[in-house]
């Protein structure tokens, strides 16, 4: 009988702290998930809108550099190879192109309200740029108009050449 109470009690004492152990790990199980789904917003922010945002922002730079560096070209007086002056109008459009699709929807992307303001400015500083740019295309078309009548040279040439000096 007194084998019976003993193995009985250490049967009740081992399911009593069974118990007890799975409920502490279900807690801490429960308690551990909450930090976890922050830390996978977190990661998912920092791995989607960020990344997202800095890739749009790095192309955006990319195509300003393309377009500067093909008006540059272009501004070259001595430059008559029509084809490489074609290209590089070419290469200015598409540049353009790739700024307003990296920008599109750039402001959907979970921006904090410093990155908003931050991006507000840039779009605005972005269209007087753009602005300045094709000013100096309407010149350089002026130009395009000359160099296709064969004039390479002359007060007209000069005069629209330093304009588009002057403006790039």
């Amino acid at each position: 009988v007194l084998l019976k109470k003993l193995t009985a009690s250490i049967k009740a004492k081992l399911f009593l702290s069974f118990g007890v152990i799975s409920i502490i790990t279900l807690i801490a199980g429960i308690s551990s998930m909450v930090p976890f789904r922050r830390l996978e917003t977190s990661l998912r922010h920092i791995g989607h809108d960020n990344l997202q945002s800095l890739l749009r922002i790095s192309t955006i730079k990319e195509s300003q550099s393309q377009i500067m560096a093909a008006e540059r070209t272009l501004l070259i007086r001595q430059l008559s190879d029509q084809k490489i002056r074609k290209q590089n109008y070419e290469d200015i459009q598409i540049a353009y192109r790739e700024a307003n699709n990296a920008a599109e929807g750039f402001e959907k992307l979970g921006l904090t309200p410093e990155q908003l303001v931050s991006w507000r400015s840039f779009q605005t500083a972005w269209a007087a740029w753009t602005a300045k740019q094709n000013e100096l295309l309407d010149i350089l078309n002026k130009q395009e108009e000359l160099l296709s009548q064969g004039i390479r040279g002359g007060r007209q040439f000069d005069r629209i050449a330093n304009q588009a000096f002057d403006l790039a």
